[in-house]
């Protein structure tokens, strides 16, 4: 655990206005907690190892260090856990297999708060790794070694509006004020994975004089891809000046579903990848020799807008006259996916 008079200062050879700048982090509260365990399941056979981490940090966001500190003064608060597991077995004939899967997860919300931002525009992030692999390792002879590996990894993470309201209401910012309101400007989803198998198979060969050879060739495999999406909650993005609404920044101008707004995009990769060591010498000082042959292919990438009903541009820009209020209806102009109109 942390406490704020903990934090160092390292700006005191700074000018006054360069220290005024380069604030030190405040720190409000941290801390963290560590436990692992291991141990045998079955003697000489199966053994195993777990551990886990959580972490919570809150700190002063560097939009009110110059302010005083207040009691209702809203904080950036990052919680992260993490835990993994592993198995490893020793079994007859020469064979060993282990695996862990491992997770990390984080929280944090708070990260935009400001003295121009309003509770309800602030942001919430929430991200989730996992982790895996398998491997296997078999000598069915003193001169043949298998070793097989099959891993992965997949990554989510969630940016924007706080639950519940990424179908509105729609945000506002205001040009003169600089101050965002109602509702955090944008929400992003992402989701990333990656699989991989490989096998190769090892040949020990003796040589004269003490010295020996290793004959090595294998294969690998590996598939990724990536789903992201982006957009207004709501579906649009009013800016205001003074007060005064003035323009309207839409990815589609009907009510749309949180999942169809905005822009979304999709990329897929597959690689083999072939590999072979003639001649390696297992001991001694000479030169080894290895080529590797790899193949990328059917890698897709598909990207996509919300779509709009006929006579409606999918992103489009309308400036509001200042006497119009929050609640008038906006046609957007089919002229362009990003056009300007000013409303009769």
């Amino acid at each position: 655990m942390t406490r704020p008079s903990w934090t160092a200062n390292n700006s005191g050879a700074l000018t006054p206005e360069l220290a005024a700048q380069f604030r030190p982090l405040e720190v409000l509260g941290r801390w963290e907690a560590i436990g692992q365990a291991g141990g045998t399941i079955l003697r000489d056979r199966l053994w195993f190892f777990s551990g886990s981490q959580q972490d919570r940090n809150d700190t002063r966001t560097a939009a009110f260090s110059a302010r005083p500190l207040t009691s209702d003064e809203p904080f950036a608060s990052v919680t992260e856990r993490r835990v993994i597991g592993k198995l490893t077995a020793a079994l007859p004939r020469a064979i060993r297999m282990e695996g862990f899967v491992a997770r990390n997860l984080t929280d944090a919300s708070g990260l935009n708060a400001g003295p121009l931002v309003e509770p309800d525009a602030m942001t919430t992030n929430d991200w989730s790794d996992d982790i895996w692999s398998v491997r296997f390792l078999g000598a069915p002879t003193d001169r043949w070694l298998l070793d097989a590996r099959h891993g992965g990894n997949h990554r989510d993470g969630v940016s924007g509006p706080a639950t519940g309201r990424r179908n509105g209401p729609p945000p506002r910012v205001d040009l003169v004020t600089a101050v965002q309101a109602v509702n955090a400007q944008v929400y992003s989803d992402w989701n990333s994975w990656i699989r991989a198998t490989s096998a190769a198979l090892t040949r020990y060969v003796d040589g004269r004089a003490g010295f020996g050879h290793e004959l090595k060739a294998g294969l690998e495999y590996e598939r990724a891809g990536l789903v992201d999406s982006s957009g207004h909650p709501g579906g649009r993005l009013y800016y205001d000046q003074a007060g005064q609404p003035f323009q309207v920044i839409s990815g589609t101008a009907q009510p749309i579903a949180a999942a169809t707004a905005g822009r979304r995009s999709t990329s897929r990769t597959h690689g083999v990848s072939a590999f072979r060591s003639p001649s390696t010498p297992a001991s001694g000082s000479t030169a080894s020799v290895a080529s590797r042959r790899t193949t990328r292919g059917i890698a897709r990438t598909r990207s996509r807008r919300a779509r709009a009903s006929p006579g409606t541009s999918a992103a489009a820009t309308t400036r509001l006259p200042a006497r119009t209020t929050a609640g008038t209806t906006i046609r957007s102009s089919p002229a362009s996916p990003h056009s300007a109109r000013r409303l009769p």
